[in-house]
């Protein structure tokens, strides 16, 4: 079923790495006109020129066709708020959200209120996590500020700024290091167009969810930064004093049972929500090959997205998890469990018991 929610777009970055420059770059961009903006405070972004007028209080119409709103003390009301608005006609309509951060946020607590809170759900969807990194400070940030690493984890496409201030070599150090602590994310510069198609997952066939998840994992580590597994997946290791951040890949070569993988999923979200910043990957399911796409952030999982066919051979489940403080282990014995026929045994009473896979799941956080 086609997604009807409007989609919300979360962008951060740490302190100075040019969240704001990007933001008004986007919004002088034809592609994101009808795009409603909760920033922090006007004053922060360049509104002079492109001022048209006051639509209510604390919110400005811009000629880009944008409509820019200060976050006040609760982002949920202003939300809600702007789009009863726009439904009266008191202000004009949008097609998306772009929600602006501070500089040291953690954007887990608004995504997770974006799928739980019941007055946003029903209208509003998390659709992409932009992070920006400034090359000329990144590696500084990341050594001193554990928040910088945090960020950069729960991207899905990160946005690297001030290109012009270093070297090709510091560059490429950089983007490496970025690259161990987000195998999955979509890398690009500030110079680049970006457009709300090129940040959507809808619509992906599988193998283009398998490259935005995984080839980078397999194609820019090196072997310095990872730490291999005797069944040949991979533990990327993060740069110190960011090494508490890392990756872990998974390769499944059967089929899953979608109830045993939901609950293995919803389980270690349950008790390590909080040490798992990012899980993405792709289920292949028994029922006539089909596939579904997952992903979340800490305690949070989206619903699944069913993906179109493949175009190669290769069908296996894949899953990547990047953890803060949480070990391979942890992940793979439950995983195990996961792996396992479903056995569903009846009690005298007739009431079903949890299948054995799903009790071994449960066991393995006990």
């Amino acid at each position: 079923m086609a997604e009807t929610r409007l989609p919300v777009i979360v962008l951060t970055g740490f302190l100075g790495s040019g969240k704001t420059t990007l933001l008004n770059r986007l919004l002088r961009n034809p592609a994101w006109e009808r795009t409603a903006v909760l920033v922090n405070e006007f004053g922060e972004i360049g509104l002079d020129q492109d001022f048209l007028e006051n639509v209510e209080d604390k919110t400005v119409l811009l000629d880009s066709g944008c409509i820019c709103c200060s976050l006040g003390d609760s982002w949920v009301e202003t939300l809600v708020g702007m789009l009863n608005r726009a439904r009266r006609g008191a202000m004009p309509s949008f097609k998306r959200v772009v929600i602006e951060t501070t500089g040291l946020a953690d954007p887990s607590p608004l995504l997770a209120a974006l799928q739980n809170d019941a007055r946003l759900n029903t209208s509003f969807a998390p659709a992409t996590t932009l992070v920006t990194v400034d090359c000329f400070y990144g590696m500084q940030q990341l050594d001193e500020h554990f928040e910088s690493a945090r960020q950069l984890a729960q991207a899905d496409c990160i946005v690297m700024t001030k290109k012009s201030l270093v070297t090709p070599a510091d560059f490429a150090l950089l983007k490496k290091r970025i690259r161990v602590l987000n195998p999955h994310a979509r890398i690009t510069e500030a110079d680049n167009t970006i457009t709300p198609q090129t940040l959507t997952v809808d619509g992906r066939t599988a193998d283009e969810w398998i490259r935005a998840s995984e080839a980078a994992f397999a194609d820019h580590l090196t072997h310095d930064y990872n730490e291999a597994t005797s069944n040949g997946t991979k533990t990327a290791v993060a740069h110190p004093p960011d090494r508490r951040v890392r990756s872990h890949s998974f390769i499944v070569d059967e089929p899953l049972d979608w109830e045993l993988v939901s609950h293995w999923l919803g389980t270690l979200a349950y008790f390590h929500g909080k040490k798992i910043l990012r899980i993405k990957g792709v289920v292949w399911l028994p029922e006539e090959g089909q596939m579904l796409a997952i992903h979340g952030v800490q305690g949070l999982l989206h619903e699944p997205t069913q993906l179109t066919t493949w175009r190669s051979g290769d069908r296996r489940s894949r899953f990547v998890f990047i953890t803060s403080d949480l070990g391979r282990d942890v992940i793979e014995k439950a995983l195990s469990h996961a792996r396992r026929d479903k056995e569903t045994e009846v009690v005298r009473d007739g009431y079903e018991v949890p299948s054995k896979g799903i009790q071994g799941v449960q066991h393995a956080f006990q």
